[in-house]
C-alpha cells in the first residue's frame, strides 16, 4: 500500500509525542527545545522538553522522577510539558495550553514545577486518593505528613527531616490511598532563601529567586504506611516544641484547607476527607526551633498510628 502524506504527518506527531524525535525549528531568536526525560508520575507518564538553559535545570529537578527505560522499548505518553524559549520570551505549555509566558527564567521555572504539581494531585484525586498539601518523609517504616499554611515550613521541616537521614516520600503533593498509605512523589523539594538559610544550605546561584529545586536524598522512600499526620504552627517566640492530638472534627476544618486536586469533586473529597480524619493520626505541632521539632516527630514515629473515632 502507498503511504501518503497524512500517513506521514500522523507518525511524526506519533514519534514527536513520544520524545523519539525532536522539533528543530524554534522561531526567531530561540533554542530549539530539548528533549528532558519521561517522568512518572502517579499513574501517568509526562513526556518533558524545555530550552537551554532549562533543560538542564529541569533534568536535575526532576531526576527522581525520571523512567529509565520501558519494558516494551516505547513510552506511552500521557501528557506534555514544553517550556521554550523564542527571542526573550518563555512559554510554558501543559498539553499545549500556555501557563506562562514571559522573560523571567526564575518564573517560567518555578511555573514548571507548579504545573506538574497541579497535574499529580489531579491525577491522584480521581484515583481515589486522599490528597494534601504538605511533605512526607518515612520514619521507622511509617509516613509521617506535614501539612500547614504557606510560610508554616512545611518544605524546610521535609528537608530536615531527609536531612536527618530518614527517608523521602513527598514534598507539595502527599496522596494517601485507602489502606492509609502514602504513595511516593519524589518531585524535588521547594526551598525559598528562608528555608536554606534555616538548613545551613548554600543559596546557589541560577533561576532560583521563588523557589530552589533541591533533591530529596539521600535516602528515597516508596510505599510507606502512614503513621502521623501533623498540622505545623511555627512560634514567633522561643517556645519548647510540642505535639497535641487533635479531634476528628478539629483536623477535618483544619485539612479542608489543606487538600488539593479537589476541583469539581468538592463533594467526594469532603467525604472522603472525613473517614480520613476518623481513622488516622492527627496532631498540632508547635515549634519555634527546627531541631526540636525533628526530634519531637522522631520520638512521636514510634507512637500509636490510629485516631479517634468520635
Amino acid at each position: 500500500a502507498s503511504v501518503t502524506v497524512a500517513d506521514l504527518e500522523a507518525e511524526l506527531d506519533r514519534l514527536l509525542s513520544a520524545g523519539l524525535v525532536e522539533a528543530t525549528d524554534p522561531g526567531p531568536g530561540g533554542d530549539p527545545p530539548a528533549f528532558v526525560g519521561h517522568l512518572a508520575v502517579y499513574d501517568t507518564t509526562v513526556l518533558v522538553r524545555a530550552s537551554p538553559p532549562l533543560d538542564v535545570e529541569l533534568r536535575s529537578a526532576f531526576v527522581d522522577l525520571l523512567i529509565d527505560a520501558f519494558a516494551d522499548g516505547e513510552p506511552s505518553v500521557d501528557r506534555r510539558l514544553d517550556v521554550e524559549l523564542v527571542g526573550d520570551a518563555w512559554t510554558v505549555r501543559w498539553d499545549g495550553v500556555a501557563s506562562y509566558v514571559g522573560p523571567s527564567t526564575d518564573l517560567a521555572l518555578y511555573d514548571s514545577l507548579t504545573v506538574l504539581n497541579h497535574h499529580a494531585a489531579t491525577t491522584a484525586t480521581a484515583s481515589g486518593r486522599t490528597v494534601l498539601h504538605g511533605g512526607a518523609v518515612g520514619i521507622a517504616g511509617r509516613a509521617i505528613v506535614v501539612v500547614g499554611h504557606s510560610g508554616a515550613g512545611k518544605s524546610t521541616l521535609t528537608a530536615a527531616l531527609t536531612l536527618a537521614g530518614h527517608a523521602y516520600l513527598a514534598d507539595e503533593v502527599v496522596a494517601i490511598d485507602d489502606d492509609l498509605v502514602v504513595d511516593a512523589f519524589h518531585r524535588p523539594l521547594g526551598l525559598r532563601s528562608g528555608g536554606l538559610t534555616a538548613l545551613g544550605l548554600d543559596i546557589p546561584a541560577g533561576p532560583y529567586d521563588s523557589v530552589s529545586p533541591h533533591r530529596g536524598g539521600p535516602s528515597l522512600g516508596d510505599r510507606c504506611p502512614l503513621g502521623l499526620v501533623v498540622i505545623l504552627r511555627r512560634s514567633d517566640a522561643p517556645t519548647e516544641a510540642v505535639l497535641r492530638d487533635m479531634s476528628p472534627p478539629d483536623a477535618l476544618v483544619e485539612l479542608a484547607n489543606q487538600t488539593l486536586g479537589a476541583t469539581g469533586r468538592e463533594r467526594v473529597m469532603f467525604r472522603r476527607l472525613d473517614a480520613f480524619v476518623r481513622r488516622a493520626r492527627i496532631a498540632e505541632l508547635t515549634y519555634f526551633d527546627l531541631a526540636d521539632a525533628v526530634a519531637l516527630l522522631e520520638r512521636a514515629s514510634t507512637e500509636p498510628t490510629t485516631g479517634a473515632s468520635t
